[in-house]
């Protein structure tokens, strides 16, 4: 389903820009989705912040066990 490869593409994307320390290029818009969804936390508000969730780690463990590709 292209709308669900693309969530998960998109907290691939955060993933591998929190794990370098740079800030994620995924736009607002994801971020705020990708919140509502559960699979991000934000942790702090000024300057903003987000972590993976727990929901959000088991969502990538899964991709990555069916190959599903960014």
């Amino acid at each position: 389903m292209p709308f669900a490869e693309e969530v998960i593409g998109k907290l691939k994307r955060f993933e591998a820009c929190a794990s370098d320390g740079q800030g994620a290029d995924i736009g607002r818009h994801w971020f705020d989705l990708l919140t509502q969804l559960g699979l991000l936390n934000r942790v702090q508000h000024s300057p903003a912040m987000w972590q993976i969730t727990a929901q959000g780690e088991d969502a990538l463990e899964v991709a990555r066990l069916n190959g599903v590709k960014p």
